[in-house]
Protein backbone atom coordinates (compact mmCIF):
# COMPACT_ATOMS: atom_id res chain seq x y z
CA UNK A 1 0.00 0.00 0.00
CA UNK A 2 0.92 3.64 0.27
CA UNK A 3 4.07 4.44 2.18
CA UNK A 4 4.50 8.17 1.50
CA UNK A 5 6.82 8.75 4.46
CA UNK A 6 9.16 5.97 3.32
CA UNK A 7 9.00 7.29 -0.26
CA UNK A 8 9.85 10.77 1.06
CA UNK A 9 12.94 9.41 2.84
CA UNK A 10 14.07 7.46 -0.22
CA UNK A 11 13.74 10.55 -2.39
CA UNK A 12 15.44 12.89 0.04
CA UNK A 13 18.44 10.60 0.59
CA UNK A 14 18.52 9.13 -2.92
CA UNK A 15 18.32 5.59 -1.59
CA UNK A 16 16.17 2.59 -2.42
CA UNK A 17 15.16 0.46 0.56
CA UNK A 18 14.91 -3.26 -0.11
CA UNK A 19 12.83 -4.95 2.58
CA UNK A 20 13.16 -8.52 3.82
CA UNK A 21 9.74 -9.42 5.20
CA UNK A 22 9.19 -12.07 7.88
CA UNK A 23 5.98 -13.07 9.65
CA UNK A 24 5.74 -11.16 12.92
CA UNK A 25 5.82 -14.32 15.04
CA UNK A 26 8.89 -15.69 13.22
CA UNK A 27 11.07 -12.59 12.99
CA UNK A 28 13.18 -13.43 16.05
CA UNK A 29 13.87 -16.93 14.79
CA UNK A 30 14.71 -15.63 11.32
CA UNK A 31 17.25 -13.12 12.65
CA UNK A 32 18.83 -15.72 14.94
CA UNK A 33 19.18 -18.22 12.09
CA UNK A 34 20.73 -15.63 9.76
CA UNK A 35 23.32 -14.73 12.40
CA UNK A 36 24.07 -18.40 13.14
CA UNK A 37 24.48 -19.20 9.44
CA UNK A 38 27.20 -16.58 9.11
CA UNK A 39 25.94 -15.37 5.77
CA UNK A 40 25.10 -11.92 4.49
CA UNK A 41 22.93 -9.97 6.92
CA UNK A 42 20.68 -7.05 6.02
CA UNK A 43 22.43 -3.71 6.42
CA UNK A 44 19.94 -2.84 9.18
CA UNK A 45 18.02 -5.36 11.25
CA UNK A 46 16.05 -5.47 14.52
CA UNK A 47 17.76 -6.76 17.65
CA UNK A 48 15.69 -9.90 18.05
CA UNK A 49 18.49 -12.06 19.41
CA UNK A 50 18.68 -15.51 20.94
CA UNK A 51 18.57 -15.72 24.71
CA UNK A 52 21.83 -14.66 26.33
CA UNK A 53 23.13 -12.87 23.22
CA UNK A 54 23.61 -9.11 23.40
CA UNK A 55 24.39 -6.51 20.74
CA UNK A 56 27.79 -6.12 22.38
CA UNK A 57 28.47 -9.84 21.77
CA UNK A 58 27.75 -9.37 18.07
CA UNK A 59 30.00 -6.32 17.88
CA UNK A 60 32.88 -8.17 19.51
CA UNK A 61 32.46 -10.94 16.92
CA UNK A 62 32.55 -8.42 14.08
CA UNK A 63 28.93 -9.07 13.07
CA UNK A 64 27.68 -5.55 13.75
CA UNK A 65 29.34 -2.17 14.19
CA UNK A 66 28.71 -0.08 17.29
CA UNK A 67 26.82 3.18 16.98
CA UNK A 68 29.53 4.82 19.09
CA UNK A 69 32.24 3.84 16.60
CA UNK A 70 30.22 5.25 13.71
CA UNK A 71 29.62 8.51 15.57
CA UNK A 72 33.31 8.78 16.44
CA UNK A 73 34.16 8.27 12.77
CA UNK A 74 31.87 11.13 11.77
CA UNK A 75 29.47 8.84 9.89
CA UNK A 76 26.38 9.56 12.03
CA UNK A 77 26.47 13.33 12.69
CA UNK A 78 22.73 13.73 13.22
CA UNK A 79 22.62 10.92 15.76
CA UNK A 80 25.65 12.28 17.59
CA UNK A 81 24.11 15.75 17.77
CA UNK A 82 20.91 14.26 19.13
CA UNK A 83 22.68 12.24 21.82
CA UNK A 84 24.68 15.31 22.84
CA UNK A 85 21.54 17.19 23.87
CA UNK A 86 21.02 17.35 27.68
CA UNK A 87 17.46 16.02 27.50
CA UNK A 88 18.78 12.84 25.86
CA UNK A 89 20.92 11.85 28.85
CA UNK A 90 18.42 9.27 30.07
CA UNK A 91 17.94 7.67 26.65
CA UNK A 92 21.68 7.53 26.09
CA UNK A 93 22.09 5.99 29.53
CA UNK A 94 19.57 3.26 28.75
CA UNK A 95 21.42 2.32 25.56
CA UNK A 96 25.00 2.51 26.85
CA UNK A 97 26.79 -0.73 27.76
CA UNK A 98 27.83 -0.77 31.41
CA UNK A 99 31.39 -1.95 30.81
CA UNK A 100 32.48 -0.63 27.41
CA UNK A 101 30.62 2.67 27.55
CA UNK A 102 29.49 2.15 23.96
CA UNK A 103 26.09 2.26 22.28
CA UNK A 104 25.41 -0.73 20.04
CA UNK A 105 21.80 -0.19 18.95
CA UNK A 106 19.40 2.60 18.06
CA UNK A 107 15.84 2.62 19.37
CA UNK A 108 12.32 3.45 18.43
CA UNK A 109 11.92 6.16 21.06
CA UNK A 110 8.57 7.34 22.36
CA UNK A 111 7.80 10.91 23.33
CA UNK A 112 10.03 12.41 26.00
CA UNK A 113 7.30 12.90 28.56
CA UNK A 114 7.71 13.53 32.24
CA UNK A 115 9.14 10.35 33.64
CA UNK A 116 8.72 11.16 37.30
CA UNK A 117 5.38 9.76 38.32
CA UNK A 118 3.31 12.35 40.08
CA UNK A 119 0.48 12.57 42.57
CA UNK A 120 -3.01 13.20 41.24
CA UNK A 121 -5.71 14.42 43.57
CA UNK A 122 -9.31 15.28 42.91
CA UNK A 123 -9.04 19.01 42.35
CA UNK A 124 -12.81 19.43 42.53
CA UNK A 125 -12.77 17.74 45.95
CA UNK A 126 -10.04 20.08 47.17
CA UNK A 127 -12.11 23.07 46.09
CA UNK A 128 -15.27 21.68 47.66
CA UNK A 129 -13.52 21.08 51.00
CA UNK A 130 -11.57 24.35 50.93
CA UNK A 131 -8.17 22.64 50.88
CA UNK A 132 -4.90 23.73 49.29
CA UNK A 133 -2.38 21.46 47.59
CA UNK A 134 -0.46 19.55 50.28
CA UNK A 135 3.24 20.37 50.45
CA UNK A 136 4.38 18.05 53.27
CA UNK A 137 3.54 14.43 54.17
CA UNK A 138 1.52 15.62 57.17
CA UNK A 139 -0.54 17.95 54.98
CA UNK A 140 -1.00 15.10 52.51
CA UNK A 141 -2.33 12.88 55.31
CA UNK A 142 -4.70 15.64 56.45
CA UNK A 143 -6.03 15.88 52.90
CA UNK A 144 -6.63 12.12 52.76
CA UNK A 145 -8.43 12.27 56.12
CA UNK A 146 -10.75 14.94 54.72
CA UNK A 147 -11.43 12.80 51.66
CA UNK A 148 -12.37 9.87 53.91
CA UNK A 149 -14.55 11.69 56.42
CA UNK A 150 -16.22 14.63 54.66
CA UNK A 151 -18.10 12.90 51.81
CA UNK A 152 -16.51 14.91 48.98
CA UNK A 153 -18.31 12.90 46.28
CA UNK A 154 -21.59 13.97 47.87
CA UNK A 155 -23.45 10.67 47.67
CA UNK A 156 -24.09 10.41 51.40
CA UNK A 157 -22.05 7.23 51.68
CA UNK A 158 -18.71 6.63 53.37
CA UNK A 159 -17.37 5.03 50.18
CA UNK A 160 -14.41 7.29 49.38
CA UNK A 161 -11.02 5.61 48.93
CA UNK A 162 -8.50 8.34 49.80
CA UNK A 163 -5.44 6.83 48.03
CA UNK A 164 -4.42 3.96 45.82
CA UNK A 165 -2.01 3.05 43.01
CA UNK A 166 -2.32 0.23 40.49
CA UNK A 167 0.75 -1.70 41.71
CA UNK A 168 0.29 -4.71 43.96
CA UNK A 169 2.75 -6.45 46.25
CA UNK A 170 5.04 -4.00 48.05
CA UNK A 171 5.97 -2.05 44.92
CA UNK A 172 3.38 0.65 45.51
CA UNK A 173 5.05 1.68 48.78
CA UNK A 174 7.92 3.30 46.90
CA UNK A 175 5.54 5.82 45.31
CA UNK A 176 5.96 7.92 48.44
CA UNK A 177 9.76 7.67 48.60
CA UNK A 178 10.55 11.06 47.06
CA UNK A 179 8.71 12.73 49.93
CA UNK A 180 11.39 11.34 52.23
CA UNK A 181 14.47 12.20 50.19
CA UNK A 182 14.80 8.87 48.37
CA UNK A 183 15.12 9.34 44.61
CA UNK A 184 15.37 6.50 42.13
CA UNK A 185 17.87 6.41 39.31
CA UNK A 186 16.52 8.11 36.21
CA UNK A 187 13.60 9.03 38.53
CA UNK A 188 12.08 5.78 37.28
CA UNK A 189 9.39 3.97 39.21
CA UNK A 190 9.62 0.74 37.28
CA UNK A 191 13.19 -0.50 36.81
CA UNK A 192 14.68 -3.49 38.62
CA UNK A 193 17.33 -1.32 40.25
CA UNK A 194 14.87 1.15 41.68
CA UNK A 195 13.08 -1.29 43.96
CA UNK A 196 15.96 -1.58 46.42
CA UNK A 197 18.34 1.22 45.46
CA UNK A 198 17.89 4.96 45.76
CA UNK A 199 19.92 8.13 45.51
CA UNK A 200 20.11 10.64 48.36
CA UNK A 201 21.49 14.17 48.32
CA UNK A 202 21.71 13.84 44.51
CA UNK A 203 24.98 11.89 44.67
CA UNK A 204 24.95 8.99 47.16
CA UNK A 205 23.55 5.53 46.42
CA UNK A 206 21.89 3.70 49.30
CA UNK A 207 20.16 0.37 49.84
CA UNK A 208 16.65 1.65 50.35
CA UNK A 209 15.18 -1.17 52.40
CA UNK A 210 17.40 -0.48 55.44
CA UNK A 211 17.85 3.29 55.13
CA UNK A 212 16.59 5.51 57.99
CA UNK A 213 14.64 7.61 55.48
CA UNK A 214 12.77 4.50 54.42
CA UNK A 215 11.92 3.77 58.04
CA UNK A 216 10.43 7.26 58.34
CA UNK A 217 8.50 6.64 55.14
CA UNK A 218 7.14 3.30 56.38
CA UNK A 219 6.07 4.86 59.68
CA UNK A 220 4.10 7.46 57.74
CA UNK A 221 2.58 4.89 55.37
CA UNK A 222 1.64 2.79 58.40
CA UNK A 223 -0.30 5.76 59.79
CA UNK A 224 -2.22 6.03 56.51
CA UNK A 225 -2.94 2.32 56.49
CA UNK A 226 -4.07 2.24 60.11
CA UNK A 227 -6.54 5.08 59.53
CA UNK A 228 -7.94 3.42 56.40
CA UNK A 229 -6.60 6.13 54.11
CA UNK A 230 -5.12 3.57 51.68
CA UNK A 231 -7.14 0.97 49.81
CA UNK A 232 -7.02 -2.01 52.16
CA UNK A 233 -6.79 -4.39 49.19
CA UNK A 234 -3.59 -2.78 47.98
CA UNK A 235 -1.21 -5.68 48.52
CA UNK A 236 -3.50 -7.70 46.23
CA UNK A 237 -4.21 -4.88 43.77
CA UNK A 238 -5.47 -5.90 40.33
CA UNK A 239 -6.54 -3.91 37.29
CA UNK A 240 -10.28 -4.52 37.94
CA UNK A 241 -9.94 -3.28 41.54
CA UNK A 242 -8.01 -0.21 40.44
CA UNK A 243 -10.24 0.67 37.49
CA UNK A 244 -13.45 0.29 39.49
CA UNK A 245 -12.57 3.01 42.00
CA UNK A 246 -11.06 5.29 39.33
CA UNK A 247 -14.22 5.22 37.24
CA UNK A 248 -16.94 5.25 39.93
CA UNK A 249 -16.15 8.59 41.58
CA UNK A 250 -14.78 7.18 44.85
CA UNK A 251 -10.99 7.61 44.51
CA UNK A 252 -9.44 10.78 45.91
CA UNK A 253 -5.72 10.47 45.17
CA UNK A 254 -3.36 8.26 43.20
CA UNK A 255 0.12 8.19 41.74
CA UNK A 256 0.54 7.85 37.98
CA UNK A 257 2.56 9.14 35.05
CA UNK A 258 1.52 12.70 34.15
CA UNK A 259 0.44 11.98 30.57
CA UNK A 260 -2.51 9.85 31.78
CA UNK A 261 -4.16 12.57 33.82
CA UNK A 262 -6.38 14.12 31.15
CA UNK A 263 -7.73 10.81 29.89
CA UNK A 264 -8.76 9.92 33.42
CA UNK A 265 -10.45 13.30 33.84
CA UNK A 266 -12.41 12.80 30.62
CA UNK A 267 -13.44 9.30 31.69
CA UNK A 268 -14.61 10.47 35.10
CA UNK A 269 -16.58 13.39 33.66
CA UNK A 270 -18.97 10.92 32.09
CA UNK A 271 -20.50 10.49 35.55
CA UNK A 272 -19.22 13.64 37.32
CA UNK A 273 -19.11 16.58 34.88
CA UNK A 274 -17.11 18.84 37.23
CA UNK A 275 -14.44 16.25 38.04
CA UNK A 276 -10.79 17.23 37.70
CA UNK A 277 -7.79 15.01 38.27
CA UNK A 278 -5.35 17.61 39.52
CA UNK A 279 -1.58 16.99 39.33
CA UNK A 280 0.43 18.35 42.24
CA UNK A 281 4.17 18.64 42.87
CA UNK A 282 5.25 15.92 45.25
CA UNK A 283 5.19 16.80 48.94
CA UNK A 284 8.50 17.03 50.80
CA UNK A 285 9.28 16.02 54.39
CA UNK A 286 11.27 18.98 55.79
CA UNK A 287 13.51 16.55 57.69
CA UNK A 288 14.92 15.24 54.43
CA UNK A 289 14.81 18.13 51.99
CA UNK A 290 12.94 21.15 50.70
CA UNK A 291 10.91 22.12 47.68
CA UNK A 292 14.04 23.73 46.26
CA UNK A 293 15.65 20.26 46.22
CA UNK A 294 12.88 18.81 44.03
CA UNK A 295 13.94 17.13 40.81
CA UNK A 296 11.86 16.38 37.73
CA UNK A 297 13.11 14.99 34.44
CA UNK A 298 12.17 14.24 30.85
CA UNK A 299 12.91 10.89 29.34
CA UNK A 300 12.07 8.89 26.26
CA UNK A 301 11.25 5.22 26.62
CA UNK A 302 13.18 3.04 24.20
CA UNK A 303 12.10 -0.10 22.36
CA UNK A 304 12.50 -1.99 19.08
CA UNK A 305 16.25 -1.47 18.95
CA UNK A 306 18.00 -1.79 15.58
CA UNK A 307 21.50 -2.97 14.74
CA UNK A 308 23.84 -2.03 11.90
CA UNK A 309 25.70 -4.84 10.15
CA UNK A 310 29.49 -4.56 10.13
CA UNK A 311 29.50 -4.44 6.32
CA UNK A 312 26.52 -2.08 6.00
CA UNK A 313 26.57 0.28 3.06
CA UNK A 314 27.14 3.99 3.49
CA UNK A 315 23.61 4.52 2.17
CA UNK A 316 22.16 2.39 4.97
CA UNK A 317 24.14 4.30 7.58
CA UNK A 318 22.93 7.62 6.14
CA UNK A 319 19.38 6.29 6.22
CA UNK A 320 19.38 5.24 9.86
CA UNK A 321 21.22 8.40 10.89
CA UNK A 322 18.55 10.51 9.19
CA UNK A 323 15.41 8.76 10.45
CA UNK A 324 16.71 8.70 14.02
CA UNK A 325 18.67 11.93 14.24
CA UNK A 326 16.95 14.48 12.03
CA UNK A 327 14.63 16.74 14.03
CA UNK A 328 12.46 17.73 11.06
CA UNK A 329 11.82 14.08 10.22
CA UNK A 330 10.17 13.62 13.63
CA UNK A 331 7.40 15.91 12.36
CA UNK A 332 7.27 14.38 8.87
CA UNK A 333 6.93 10.86 10.26
CA UNK A 334 3.79 11.87 12.12
CA UNK A 335 2.14 14.41 9.82
CA UNK A 336 3.42 13.45 6.38
CA UNK A 337 3.82 16.01 3.60
CA UNK A 338 2.29 19.49 3.81
CA UNK A 339 -0.48 20.00 1.28
CA UNK A 340 -0.97 16.26 0.82
CA UNK A 341 -1.45 14.88 4.32
CA UNK A 342 -1.71 18.00 6.44
CA UNK A 343 -1.95 21.75 6.28
CA UNK A 344 -0.93 24.45 8.74
CA UNK A 345 -3.91 26.22 10.32
CA UNK A 346 -4.24 29.91 11.09
CA UNK A 347 -3.14 29.12 14.65
CA UNK A 348 0.16 27.79 13.33
CA UNK A 349 -0.60 24.16 14.16
CA UNK A 350 -0.74 21.30 11.62
CA UNK A 351 -4.04 19.57 10.88
CA UNK A 352 -4.62 16.41 8.85
CA UNK A 353 -6.62 16.90 5.67
CA UNK A 354 -8.75 14.75 3.37
CA UNK A 355 -8.95 11.05 4.14
CA UNK A 356 -6.08 11.40 6.61
CA UNK A 357 -8.23 13.49 8.95
CA UNK A 358 -10.84 10.75 9.34
CA UNK A 359 -8.40 7.96 10.26
CA UNK A 360 -7.62 6.88 13.78
CA UNK A 361 -4.03 7.36 14.86
CA UNK A 362 -2.82 3.77 14.31
CA UNK A 363 -4.49 3.42 10.90
CA UNK A 364 -3.07 6.75 9.77
CA UNK A 365 0.48 5.92 10.81
CA UNK A 366 0.34 2.57 9.07
CA UNK A 367 -1.01 4.24 5.92
CA UNK A 368 1.66 6.95 6.01
CA UNK A 369 4.36 4.32 6.38
CA UNK A 370 5.61 5.94 9.59
CA UNK A 371 5.94 2.58 11.31
CA UNK A 372 7.07 0.41 8.40
CA UNK A 373 9.98 -1.70 9.53
CA UNK A 374 9.96 0.01 12.92
CA UNK A 375 13.04 1.94 11.82
CA UNK A 376 14.53 3.83 14.77
CA UNK A 377 13.16 7.30 15.23
CA UNK A 378 11.61 9.53 17.85
CA UNK A 379 7.84 9.34 18.15
CA UNK A 380 6.97 12.67 19.75
CA UNK A 381 3.19 12.33 19.37
CA UNK A 382 3.03 15.91 18.19
CA UNK A 383 -0.75 15.71 17.82
CA UNK A 384 -1.09 15.19 21.56
CA UNK A 385 1.37 17.99 22.30
CA UNK A 386 -0.71 20.22 20.04
CA UNK A 387 -3.87 19.26 21.90
CA UNK A 388 -2.23 20.15 25.21
CA UNK A 389 -1.81 23.68 23.89
CA UNK A 390 -5.32 24.09 22.46
CA UNK A 391 -7.79 21.96 24.47
CA UNK A 392 -9.10 23.53 27.73
CA UNK A 393 -9.22 20.11 29.39
CA UNK A 394 -5.43 20.37 29.64
CA UNK A 395 -5.45 23.72 31.47
CA UNK A 396 -4.92 22.21 34.92
CA UNK A 397 -2.15 19.98 33.58
CA UNK A 398 -0.40 22.98 32.00
CA UNK A 399 -0.50 24.77 35.36
CA UNK A 400 1.25 21.76 36.88
CA UNK A 401 3.94 21.85 34.20
CA UNK A 402 4.53 25.53 34.94
CA UNK A 403 4.88 24.81 38.67
CA UNK A 404 7.54 22.16 38.21
CA UNK A 405 9.41 23.82 35.35
CA UNK A 406 12.04 25.43 37.64
CA UNK A 407 12.90 21.98 38.99
CA UNK A 408 13.31 20.04 35.73
CA UNK A 409 16.88 18.77 35.72
CA UNK A 410 18.89 16.18 33.79
CA UNK A 411 18.32 12.67 35.15
CA UNK A 412 20.91 10.77 37.10
CA UNK A 413 23.20 8.71 34.87
CA UNK A 414 24.23 6.29 37.61
CA UNK A 415 23.05 2.71 37.32
CA UNK A 416 24.15 -0.69 38.50
CA UNK A 417 26.69 -2.36 36.24
CA UNK A 418 25.97 -5.85 34.94
CA UNK A 419 28.42 -7.25 37.51
CA UNK A 420 26.77 -5.33 40.34
CA UNK A 421 23.36 -6.59 39.26
CA UNK A 422 24.60 -10.17 39.34
CA UNK A 423 26.09 -9.66 42.81
CA UNK A 424 22.97 -8.05 44.24
CA UNK A 425 20.62 -10.60 42.69
CA UNK A 426 22.67 -13.39 44.25
CA UNK A 427 22.85 -11.59 47.58
CA UNK A 428 19.16 -10.78 47.69
CA UNK A 429 18.02 -14.19 46.50
CA UNK A 430 17.60 -15.60 50.00
CA UNK A 431 16.72 -12.35 51.77
CA UNK A 432 14.32 -10.66 49.33
CA UNK A 433 11.23 -12.49 50.54
CA UNK A 434 12.09 -11.55 54.12
CA UNK A 435 12.57 -7.90 53.12
CA UNK A 436 9.29 -7.73 51.20
CA UNK A 437 7.33 -9.48 53.94
CA UNK A 438 8.84 -7.17 56.56
CA UNK A 439 7.89 -4.09 54.53
CA UNK A 440 4.31 -5.34 54.31
CA UNK A 441 4.17 -6.12 58.04
CA UNK A 442 5.57 -2.72 59.00
CA UNK A 443 2.90 -1.07 56.82
CA UNK A 444 -0.09 -3.01 58.14
CA UNK A 445 1.16 -2.94 61.73
CA UNK A 446 1.78 -6.62 62.46
CA UNK A 447 5.50 -5.91 62.83
CA UNK A 448 6.19 -3.08 65.32
CA UNK A 449 8.84 -0.51 64.51
CA UNK A 450 10.59 -1.47 67.74
CA UNK A 451 11.85 -4.42 65.64
CA UNK A 452 13.39 -2.19 62.95
CA UNK A 453 16.96 -2.53 64.24
CA UNK A 454 16.59 -6.31 64.39
CA UNK A 455 15.28 -6.32 60.82
CA UNK A 456 18.23 -4.22 59.59
CA UNK A 457 20.70 -6.47 61.40
CA UNK A 458 19.17 -9.56 59.77
CA UNK A 459 19.45 -8.05 56.29
CA UNK A 460 23.04 -6.99 56.92
CA UNK A 461 24.00 -10.41 58.23
CA UNK A 462 22.49 -12.24 55.27
CA UNK A 463 23.33 -9.87 52.39
CA UNK A 464 25.46 -7.03 53.75
CA UNK A 465 28.60 -7.97 51.84
CA UNK A 466 26.77 -8.17 48.52
CA UNK A 467 24.94 -4.90 49.18
CA UNK A 468 28.21 -3.13 49.98
CA UNK A 469 29.82 -4.59 46.85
Amino acid sequence: GEQPVIEFVEGKLNVDIEWQIFPHADRGTAITLMIAAGGKLPDLFPAFLSSGTTPRDLAEKGIIVSISDLMDAGKMPLTKAKFDRPEMISVKNQLTDDETGKIYALPWMTNRSLLLWTDYVRGDWLEKLGLDDPTTPNEYRDMLRAFKTQDPNGNGKADEIPWQNFYGGVTWVKMFSRMFGLEYLDYSMSTYDSLYWAIINADEVVFTATDPRFKAQLEWVNSLWTEGLINQEHFNMTSPIFNASVSNNTLGSQNMWPSAIVGMTEQLRQIEPEAVWHAIPYAVDPRFGSVEDSRYALRGAVSHTFLIAADASDAAIRLIDYVFGDEDFVFTAEYGIEGIHHEIGVDGYPYYIGKWASMDNITRRNALGSQVGRLPHEDKNAAMLQRIETDPVFDDYKEYLAKIDPYIKPPFIWKLTAEQKDITKAGLKDIQTYVDESIMKFVIGTKPFSEWDEYVATVQAEAGAEIDA
